[in-house]
């Protein structure tokens, strides 16, 4: 039975422009940029494209083979045309760079967050903010004001940032989310942060938020469009990491170079690649019909 394709607009609570903004923001101070560097995010403010090209991925996602009570380590699979596909925590690894294992906060119990102390207080001096918890969107107004981001000690300014990156950017959560309270342990002692297996911690929520997200609405999608007519758009909204769905639909088919282009050198591969032409609905026969590859697989410059 032939698939029923639909239009769709899509939205992704991945925010890539922050990192943008982190780095303006650190560069006004070496000291503080250098600290950035010397953690396990900081090759991410070379990313040299924010955009998530998301009628790609609604594209990509609507090809998401059904897998009954899927549990995080099963893959997605696609099926496109002839072509059977697989994402999973190999693909995710070399794509984020960052390490997977088991994730254990038992180190951060019955602790109390210096920095939770300290934006907290920032927040409710200065920025007349009336809360007890942190929330994304919180760090974000710290960072947006000049004199509140310059007052803070050059390990704090790291900090807010690392967790703006964290929850705004890896985790795709909507800026009005909580952060957790093991993650502001964490972040106090940046050698642990950067010991901390954060490709497992990110595949999690987005295996979660991901998983059979089309499959989820498309039934009601596709009542909606039978019964307000061709011109009706559906809409929904990806959570968690949804861009290393794009940059793995780059390495997976090789004619996505008449679109976008890739520096061999750079790891990990989400950092490698920059936009070119733009990509139009009516390219995705040229790019799904090439050759493809079943799997990624680390390269030399992977051995890391």
């Amino acid at each position: 039975m032939r698939l029923q394709l639909y239009h769709a607009k899509v939205s992704t609570r991945t925010k890539l422009h922050y990192l943008r903004t982190i780095r303006q923001k650190l560069s006004a101070n070496r000291e503080r940029l250098s600290l950035f560097k010397s953690t396990v995010f900081s090759d991410w403010l070379n990313i040299k494209t924010h955009s998530h090209d998301n009628h790609l991925l609604h594209y990509l996602l609507q090809h998401q083979r059904e897998v009954q009570n899927p549990d995080i380590n099963t893959p997605f699979y696609f099926d496109i045309g002839q072509h059977s596909l697989e994402f999973g925590r190999q693909e995710m690894c070399l794509i984020l760079g960052f390490r997977f294992g088991d994730v254990s906060f038992a180190h951060c119990h019955k602790r109390k967050s210096g920095f939770k102390t300290c934006s907290l207080k920032i927040l409710r001096e200065n920025l007349r903010e009336r809360t007890q918890t942190i929330k994304t969107d919180h760090l974000v107004k710290i960072l947006n004001d000049p004199f509140e981001f310059g007052s803070l000690t050059n390990d704090d300014a790291v900090r807010c940032c690392l967790l703006i990156i964290l929850e705004n950017v890896f985790m795709g959560k909507q800026e009005r989310s909580l952060v957790d309270e093991h993650i502001l342990f964490l972040v106090d002692n940046l050698y642990a942060w950067n010991a901390f297996p954060w490709g497992e911690y990110i595949w999690g929520e987005f295996h979660k938020r991901i998983y059979n997200a089309v499959l989820k609405v498309r039934h009601r999608h596709l009542s909606e469009i039978a019964e307000r007519g061709d011109s009706y758009v559906s809409t929904y909204t990806l959570c968690g990491f949804a861009f290393a769905l794009k940059v793995w639909i780059l390495e997976t088919y090789p004619n996505a170079t008449n679109w976008w282009v890739k520096d061999d050198s750079v790891i990990p591969r989400a950092l490698a690649w920059e936009d070119g032409p733009k990509f139009e609905n009516n390219d995705y026969d040229l790019l799904f019909g090439s050759n493809y590859r079943v799997r990624l697989f680390p390269t030399g410059e992977n051995l890391y």
